[in-house]
């Protein structure tokens, strides 16, 4: 595909804006960010003692009595590495607090990570920018950056504007906080530890986008069932399209300057009925098959 670039005059980029960057500057793979589980325990104890047993970084007791006693637990695990990662966590606690109950899942965040293969970090912003223009699944139309402070929030005017708040730092957030499916994509460049704020090195740098599913959007609420999940099955949110090599001269200057053409919606065609993709794009197939198979060894991961 050709690379198509522009320049506008109230946005200063670091350089051009590249719509086409080659695949092989980077590396992808999918992880899961964060599951969150419910307990049931046969007998009461309080969240401190499972987050200390587990060591975990959040639990929640649900149904807290006198003295903090609870038998049911919202559970948030870190980025597990495999089911039986997360069975050996479960362990540290249930050995000696049986439970009452199957383990069921509540929510899960999987997240696609490209890493750029010199640590160049123009390049994932450029990433980040093309996972939200050339998305063919965006989950809400609400749709914004956002960054720290509590009026950092814009919504999303223009693929420059969009590209210049990513190299200043902002996210871009796609849902509301209370749906049940939401999207997040961004530079990762830090992560948290013993509750500080830790900057990643050069090379663990990455752009990330993330799916969030909550409650009736879970394929499956046993863990059990999840134990057997492929997640190929999740394909459809991390799928893209590109721009056509050949463009309608009065196209160009639309296409390049519009945050969002990739998405799966029902279009007017200019001669009758209805498309459900831009006239402008098709499907980016380099990429998808990428993120397919960065899906396909998750799977493989999470069963070793």
């Amino acid at each position: 595909m050709t690379n198509l670039s522009i320049e506008t005059s109230n946005v200063r980029p670091t350089r051009k804006l590249s719509l086409a960057k080659p695949y092989a500057d980077y590396r992808f793979r999918a992880v899961i960010d964060w599951i969150s589980l419910r307990i049931v325990t046969q007998q009461p104890s309080n969240f401190d003692t499972v987050r200390t047993r587990m060591g975990i970084p959040y639990a929640q007791a649900t149904d807290e009595g006198p003295g903090k006693a609870a038998t049911e637990f919202t559970i948030r695990i870190q980025e597990p590495t495999s089911w039986g990662s997360i069975d050996k966590t479960l362990e540290k606690f249930t050995h000696d607090h049986p439970l009452a109950a199957p383990v069921e899942v509540t929510g899960i965040e999987i997240a696609l990570d490209a890493y750029s293969r010199t640590h160049d970090r123009d390049e994932l912003v450029d990433m980040v920018a093309r996972f939200y223009k050339f998305s063919t699944t965006i989950v809400s139309v609400n749709r914004r950056t956002s960054g720290e402070g509590k009026y950092s929030s814009q919504g999303i005017t223009s693929y420059p504007a969009l590209r210049e708040r990513l190299r200043k730092g902002f996210n871009i957030y796609i849902g509301n906080n209370t749906d049940p499916v939401k999207q997040h994509m961004y530079v990762k460049e830090t992560t948290h530890s013993n509750n500080a704020t830790v900057s990643l090195k050069a090379v663990e740098r990455r752009a990330r986008t993330e799916i969030t599913l909550i409650d009736q959007a879970l394929p499956h609420f046993s863990l059990s069932d999840w134990q057997n999940h492929d997640f190929t099955e999740e394909a459809d949110f991390f799928k893209y399209r590109k721009l056509k090599e050949r463009l309608r001269p009065y196209c160009n200057p639309a296409v390049l300057l519009i945050d969002q053409i990739g998405e799966k919606r029902i279009r007017r065609r200019e001669c009758g009925g209805t498309r459900l993709y831009s006239i402008n794009t098709l499907a980016d197939t380099a990429l998808n098959d990428l993120t397919y198979s960065a899906l396909r060894e998750l799977t493989r991961r999470m069963n070793a």
